[in-house]
């Protein structure tokens, strides 16, 4: 099971957390694992190569992708909205379609 959470502050995401394996498929045929982990590095790339996010906090490993943006300027942490509400929409989708596989969640938290 892959466990996803965006966690949201005043309306912008200002982390994620992605851990597990789906395990939809037999090792290397998964293409829920894959488009999951694909349209996370692509964001989180994005966010340090095209954006060039400072202070940006992240974390890549086997089975899980942790990204923090609590640290950065409120500019940065606007102009990265749009990814990441767009990754946020992608993977609920996913979700939506792999219920058994894949989990998630959006914590929204007040001022």
């Amino acid at each position: 099971m892959t466990n996803i959470e965006f966690s949201e502050k005043e309306d912008k995401i200002v982390s994620f957390l992605i851990k597990g394996h789906t395990e939809a498929y037999n090792y290397g045929e998964d293409i829920v694992c894959a488009s999951i982990s694909a349209t996370s590095i692509m964001t989180l790339n994005g966010l340090i190569e095209v954006l060039k996010i400072k202070k940006l906090n992240y974390e890549m490993k086997d089975g899980y992708i942790f990204c923090d943006l609590r640290n950065v300027s409120e500019e940065d942490l606007n102009n990265a909205q749009s990814l990441l509400k767009s990754l946020s929409i992608m993977l609920k989708t996913i979700s939506e379609d792999y219920p058994k596989n894949v989990q998630f969640r959006a914590r929204r938290y007040g001022k």
